[in-house]
């Protein structure tokens, strides 16, 4: 991203790469003057609405992230299974389970062999009182990825309140998951 940068100062781009980047090394600074330049040089470049949306969600404020990701998926619609995905998670934060329920199924529709996403909607079911759809999703994940690890999945993800994983981790334990 910085090459790019330096190669054309004018590519808006390269600050969304750079703001992505910077997201997930959670250098706030960084990524909010990377997505800032991005937005300034194309007010309508989804690749940074989506970023800001999904540095909102991440850092405490899910309902303002919303917009903004939803704003991209109007501009973008061709990466909607993405955008889907962020606003599922956003949802879930905010506990409005059936919702995100809702992105989640449609994201599987759209990506069939994701196995991140059917980690969010055994949450979000889970919350739900939906045991038994929510082990059944569990199921089929681990069928997709058996090696897939929920603690090292949150690890990953650039949440600034650990209190956000453990929301997440709380609607599998009411469904009895993970294994």
């Amino acid at each position: 991203a910085a090459k790019a940068i330096a190669a054309d100062p004018n590519e808006p781009f390269a600050y969304g790469t750079a703001a992505i980047s910077a997201g997930l090394l959670k250098d706030d600074q960084r990524l909010k003057a990377a997505v800032d330049k991005a937005l300034a040089l194309s007010p309508n470049y989804a690749l940074a609405l989506n970023a800001r949306g999904t540095f909102a969600m991440s850092s405490g404020q899910p309902q303002v992230g919303i917009a903004d990701i939803e704003r991209a998926m109007r501009l973008d619609p061709g990466f909607s299974q993405q955008y889907l995905h962020f606003i599922g998670m956003a949802h879930l934060l905010l506990g409005n389970y059936e919702t995100a329920a809702t992105m989640f199924k449609e994201r599987l529709l759209l990506v069939p062999e994701t196995d991140v996403s059917r980690s969010m909607l055994a949450s979000a079911l889970g919350y739900l009182g939906q045991v038994d759809e929510a082990r059944r999703i569990w199921a089929e994940l681990k069928q997709i990825n058996p090696r897939y690890s929920f603690p090292q999945h949150m690890a990953r993800l650039p949440f600034r309140n650990p209190t956000d994983a453990d929301k997440i981790a709380a609607g599998l334990a009411k469904a009895g998951l993970p294994d």
